[in-house]
């Protein structure tokens, strides 16, 4: 496998099948989904000490789910890019004249805040990234508390058309939990 393409594309294609059990039966052991057995899990007592491995090896396949094996490899992505950026802020730290014999503070100060920035784009970028979802969320909740006094309003249009007392409404329940959720009274 060639930089766990081929455990990933394994895992890719297995995640939407069923997910596999065990299902003991008449002294064997099954690993199986809805759609029958996938792996007979050999059980003889004549080798009592290959029982112990087998069923191991029966957990081990159960215990990586397709699902477990896509993190497992994202997270090591992720870890491999960290590395690949310490190495970056190392070579960049490391030319011109760290290993001299005489270094020139100022440059090599320089060359650190350089590499420190080349690690900080990415946690720009990320604080952007979030920052744009957060104004989208208070967008959405702005929106929402828009439509919500609409709706009292329309609630206490009602109330007065129908019963001639706008302030009707504000006993509706509908009315009290709305005004709960933007913050204009108490929902009890």
């Amino acid at each position: 496998m060639n930089d766990f393409r081929d455990l990933k594309a394994i895992a890719e294609a297995c995640q939407q099948h069923q997910t596999l059990r065990f299902m003991p039966s008449h002294g064997a052991l099954y690993i199986r989904n809805d759609n029958g057995i996938v792996f007979d899990v050999h059980q003889n007592r004549s080798f009592p000490e290959f029982m112990a491995q087998n069923k191991d090896y029966a957990d081990l396949i159960l215990a990586a789910s397709p699902s477990i094996i896509l993190a497992l490899i994202a997270e090591n992505e992720r870890l491999q890019d960290c590395e690949d950026v310490l190495r970056q802020l190392a070579s960049y730290v490391g030319a011109g004249g760290y290993n001299a014999p005489e270094v020139d503070p100022e440059v090599f100060a320089r060359k650190i805040l350089d590499g420190i920035n080349i690690l900080n784009d990415p946690l720009a970028q990320l604080v952007i990234e979030k920052g744009e979802r957060i104004a989208q969320l208070k967008a959405e909740c702005e929106a929402l508390r828009n439509a919500a006094v609409k709706v009292i309003e329309m609630n206490r249009q009602h109330a007065k058309d129908q019963y001639g007392d706008a302030e009707k409404a504000e006993s509706w329940s509908c009315v009290t939990v709305l005004r709960a959720a933007i913050g204009n009274g108490e929902q009890s």
